[in-house]
């Protein structure tokens, strides 16, 4: 049916998806000043470059009894829309210096992705290495 937004549980037309889309700027509108701070600020690591004080330490001196210590979980997210279709992008640094054999499975990295009908997630440019 033309000019109805169907979200689950919610249908809005007419009158009420003119109020909802006139109430979406000013809601995003507050959020993109503490957004641009967040950006400003840069990650506390970079992808590919680990300091070499990283693996001076044998054990983690909070725990001596831990098999894998993470030193960065760090992420960003971004609304984009290339070709007019809204899309969020994620970005994410995570690392993990594993201490003993028993912290190998922290190096095993799944990812979920929403698949429902013919809305999908889509997985790009995962890079990692060891």
């Amino acid at each position: 049916m033309k000019g109805v937004v169907r979200w689950p549980g919610l249908a809005l037309a007419g009158w009420g998806l003119a109020l909802l889309m006139s109430g979406l700027p000013a809601s995003c509108w507050g959020q993109t000043s503490a957004q641009a701070a967040a950006f400003k600020s840069p990650a506390p690591v970079r992808f590919g470059q680990p300091d070499p004080a990283d693996f001076e330490a044998k054990n983690f001196v909070g725990d001596s009894s831990a098999a894998a210590v993470v030193l960065c979980d760090y992420g960003t997210s971004r609304f984009a829309s290339p070709g007019g279709a809204m899309r969020v992008i994620h970005e994410r640094i995570v690392r993990i210096k594993i201490l003993k054999k028993a912290g190998y499975d922290y190096a095993t990295v799944e990812v979920p992705l929403y698949h429902r009908d013919e809305a999908t997630e889509k997985l790009s440019n995962l890079r990692g290495f060891t």
